[in-house]
C-alpha cells in the first residue's frame, strides 16, 4: 500500500474458509469463568476476602445468598468448584481440569453414571503445560 509518499506492506493471515474449519468449535470465555478464575488466584494467594467477593458476585447474579468470608483454602476451593460446576455447566472441560488441579479427580467428586462406566484416573497433559511445568506434571494442590 502506498499513498502520499508513504508506503507499507501488510501480510494478512486469516482463516481459510474450508469445510474442516467451518464446523470447528469456537472457544468462548464467559465473564463468570474469568471472575471465578480470579477467585481461584485470590484463594491461592490467601486473599479470602477478595475471593469471597468474586464468588458472591457470581452467586448474587443468580439470586443466591452471598457467602461469608471463607475461613480456609479448603472451604474456598470447594465454594469455587461448586460455582464453576453449575455456572459453567455444559460449557466445556473446566470441571475435569479443576478437579485434576485440586487432586479431586476421583469417585467422590466425579461419580460414575452407571456401574460399568469406565473411570479415567488420568488424562493426557498437553505438551505446552508439561513444558510450562518443566515436565513436573504431578498433581499438586497445596
Amino acid at each position: 500500500i502506498s499513498g502520499q509518499g508513504i508506503s507499507t506492506s501488510i501480510t494478512f493471515v486469516g482463516a481459510v474458509p474450508t469445510l474442516t474449519n467451518q464446523s470447528a468449535p469456537i472457544g468462548i470465555l464467559r465473564d463468570e469463568e474469568l471472575v471465578l478464575l480470579r477467585a481461584q488466584a485470590y484463594i491461592e494467594a490467601n486473599n479470602f476476602a477478595a475471593a469471597t467477593a468474586d464468588v458472591n458476585s457470581v452467586r448474587t447474579t443468580y439470586g443466591l445468598a452471598p457467602l461469608a468470608v471463607f475461613a480456609n483454602k479448603e472451604a474456598a476451593r470447594s465454594a469455587v468448584l461448586y460455582e464453576k460446576r453449575f455456572s459453567l455447566l455444559f460449557e466445556g472441560p473446566q470441571r475435569l481440569v479443576d478437579l485434576r488441579a485440586y487432586g479431586r479427580l476421583n469417585n467422590t467428586y466425579f461419580r460414575k453414571e452407571t456401574a460399568t462406566d469406565p473411570f479415567n484416573a488420568a488424562f493426557p497433559i498437553p505438551r505446552a503445560e508439561q513444558d510450562a511445568r518443566n515436565n513436573d506434571v504431578a498433581c499438586k494442590a497445596s
